[in-house]
């Protein structure tokens, strides 16, 4: 092989050798000098998009239960439904299914069930489902937390026959005396779908302008995990601590 021939392949193969160390210090970096690569930087912008999308989803869950709130709020103090939960004679099943009946058409496939439990007792005076009247609450202990004094509201997260719901729990309160003080006689307990929760939440909040759609964040989502080597959780998730109010 000549000189001549010896030299152009010599510097061919410093240039491809350049070349490739050029590359791979733009895609990995070097971070003994602080320098950041791509790959990282790619990575980094993926981790802030997707607290981005977290912090907007869980507002946005957080206003659809906020909402809910308030219905299950308007229907505990009903002062109709107080008066014949105070008399133990008294059938406020009929208020009751027409209540709910109003509640589904309003927010159809939210609200899973909806019970008025009697505080001493543990049965069932009225309920959307007609059936369950006269049977008990099984949730002793949530019953419990429920009725506590001071306890005027009570969220938490919990399961109905496999599927995860959200469990708001509001005392109503009937007067006891002339005076008008007012003793607990009842709980009203409802479920709210937890996977409509989070799909009415994302329908209702207006997504920002600066977040990818929906399919690559799950790609983003995806590769962060496996780079991370960890596997999200659905109940990390949905999982919603109890609030007493």
């Amino acid at each position: 092989m000549s000189i001549a021939k010896r030299i152009v392949l010599t510097f061919a193969a410093m240039v491809a050798v350049a070349l490739v160390s050029i590359f791979l210090l733009w895609y990995y970096g070097l971070p003994e000098l602080g320098v950041i690569g791509a790959a990282d930087q790619k990575l980094a912008q993926s981790a802030r998009l997707l607290e981005q999308a977290a912090d907007h989803q869980r507002n946005a869950i957080k206003s659809v239960i906020a909402q809910r709130r308030g219905d299950v709020l308007v229907v505990a103090e009903n002062r109709l439904v107080a008066l014949q939960l105070a008399q133990p004679e008294g059938r406020p099943q009929k208020d009751v299914a027409r209540v709910f009946e109003r509640l589904q058409r309003a927010y159809p496939d939210a609200f899973r069930s909806i019970r008025i439990v009697d505080v001493k007792t543990g049965t069932i005076r009225g309920s959307g489902e007609g059936a369950e009247v006269g049977r008990v609450f099984t949730d002793h202990a949530f019953l419990e937390r429920a009725s506590q004094p001071g306890v005027s509201e009570l969220i938490e997260q919990s399961s109905d026959q496999g599927v995860a719901v959200v469990v708001i729990a509001r005392q109503i309160h009937a007067s006891a005396d002339d005076a008008g003080n007012d003793r607990l006689v009842a709980l009203l307990v409802a479920s709210l779908d937890a996977a409509q929760v989070i799909e009415g939440g994302m329908r209702d909040e207006q997504k920002p302008a600066d977040l990818p759609p929906r399919e690559l964040l799950m790609q983003i989502g995806i590769e962060i995990y496996r780079t991370m080597n960890q596997s999200p959780s659905i109940g990390d998730m949905i999982a919603l601590p109890a609030i007493k109010m």
